[in-house]
């Protein structure tokens, strides 16, 4: 089950890394799910963010930087190299309960592209 959490409950620490791109927009997100962007910035540029969690567990971020295709959302998790096949193990996962289908991820990060 995916849940929306605050922010401070995801970016615990840990570095996150885009995972997927998902060619949905904000509006998908928060009219059909009810999830709630919220804007923050970094050093890149200005963003909206929902922090969500997977099973109570695993933190995961939709982001959408301002200047980026309308109709994309990037999923991140955080980067553990250890771990790393574990993000590309619940991305189906995710999808089902994002109610997508696995043809509107249009990238996904390969083992081989861990930073």
């Amino acid at each position: 089950m995916i849940r929306q959490v605050d922010l401070a409950e995801v970016f615990t620490g840990a570095e996150f890394v885009p995972q997927a791109v998902i060619n949905r927009t904000l509006e998908y997100f928060e009219h059909e799910l009810g999830i709630r962007f919220g804007e923050d910035a970094d050093d890149l540029d200005t963003y909206k963010v929902a922090g969500l969690k997977v099973d109570g567990r695993v933190p995961l971020a939709l982001i959408q930087y301002r200047g980026h295709p309308a109709d994309e959302v990037t999923l991140y998790m955080a980067h553990d190299p250890e771990r790393f096949s574990e993000a590309a193990d619940f991305l189906p996962a995710i999808l089902e309960e994002l109610h997508l289908p696995r043809a509107s991820v249009t990238w996904i990060r390969e083992p081989s592209a861990a930073i």
